[in-house]
């Protein structure tokens, strides 16, 4: 786990957290769905997903609806027990650099909006395929990054 306090573990921010995407992120989230939208296009029928700083679950909900196995994982408590709240997914609680999981286990990783994560070979070797990883870094950049090369820009 990361030294640094995080902010996430303010219950008052975890239990107003997802407010945001009924008010002023209402826009954005209709956005970002697109983008994840368009990104997952660029992977072959991906089944599985690993989906690393998940927060309160609102993105792992909605690839459910997409007819993805996520398993959505955050390094906040408090995140993760407002998610738990919202529906029946296993959130599990940890962060990208000691995951419990095999090699090739999913589909697709994702990383979205997660400031404190990094994405690392370690991280990449859970992914299946050789294109596989999509990451969005606090919304900045959007793109594919498969296991052998560093960062492909889809845009």
């Amino acid at each position: 786990m990361l030294d640094k306090k995080n902010p996430f573990d303010d219950i008052a921010i975890a239990a107003n957290y997802e407010q945001w995407y009924l008010g002023e992120g209402l826009y954005a989230d209709k956005e970002e769905k697109n983008v994840l939208a368009w990104v997952l296009k660029k992977f072959s029928d991906p089944k599985t997903m690993l989906e690393v700083g998940c927060g309160t679950g609102h993105f792992s909900r909605w690839f459910e609806t997409l007819n993805l196995i996520v398993t959505p994982l955050d390094i906040s408590m408090k995140m993760i027990n407002e998610a738990r709240n919202e529906n029946h997914l296993n959130y599990l609680v940890g962060d990208a650099v000691g995951l419990p999981f095999s090699a090739n286990s999913f589909d697709v990783v994702t990383f979205y909006y997660s400031s404190n994560q990094s994405l690392s070979p370690q991280t990449k070797r859970y992914c299946a395929t050789d294109n596989g990883i999509y990451s969005s870094i606090k919304g900045t950049r959007t793109g594919c990054c498969s296991r052998s090369n560093e960062y492909c820009d889809c845009r």
